[in-house]
């Protein structure tokens, strides 16, 4: 069984690998709960929409337990007060749980 990294060193990996990154970019801390995604092997995704000439990211959570784990990532990588991941995705956050 392959050992997973912590949240901590996961994030710190992606940040170095990414280069400049800004922890009050919402882009940037989606960068990273899409590569969570993938990494950790977790059933929510990500669902992308092209709507004239905008972009519509909507984060599809499959369980509580996967949001949890998704959020906290996010405020270890984040630079605001208050993170969370409707900020993060301008309200486009569908619960499944």
């Amino acid at each position: 069984m392959n050992k997973r990294k912590s949240f901590k060193e996961f994030a710190e990996e992606v940040i170095q690998a990414r280069g400049h990154f800004d922890a009050s970019n919402h882009y940037h801390l989606r960068d990273i709960v899409h590569k969570a995604i993938d990494y950790y092997q977790l059933k929510s995704f990500v669902q992308v929409e092209i709507i004239g000439n905008r972009r519509i990211e909507t984060l599809h959570l499959a369980s509580i337990v996967e949001e949890n784990m998704l959020l906290r990532l996010a405020e270890i990588t984040g630079n605001m007060d208050e993170c969370s991941l409707e900020v993060i995705y301008d309200s486009c956050v569908v619960r499944k749980h």
